[in-house]
């Protein structure tokens, strides 16, 4: 259920959306965090990778999972009002 609903936060554009993805990232169950890290890459928004980065040293699928987010958001420009920014 909360694997579903982390997917399912992938689309919401609203800022807490995001930290709520960013906090189950490192829930109990690993199918949660694997599936809010996918969703967390879904968002785009490259400001998140200092927050997940302890998900590299995760167990297996959730390590992969973080590292093929944090490669997929390092290709992303940043959003308004990151430091990843692109400038004018």
């Amino acid at each position: 259920m909360r694997a579903a609903a982390a997917k399912k936060l992938a689309q919401d554009p609203e800022p807490d959306a995001a930290e709520a993805l960013v906090k189950a990232a490192s829930d109990k169950n690993l199918a949660v965090r694997a599936a809010a890290l996918e969703a967390i890459a879904l968002r785009g928004d490259p400001s998140v990778v200092p927050k997940i980065s302890a998900a590299l040293d995760d167990k297996d699928v959730v390590r992969f999972t973080a590292a093929a987010c944090v490669a997929h958001l390092s290709g992303q420009p940043g959003k308004p009002g990151s430091s990843n920014a692109a400038k004018p």
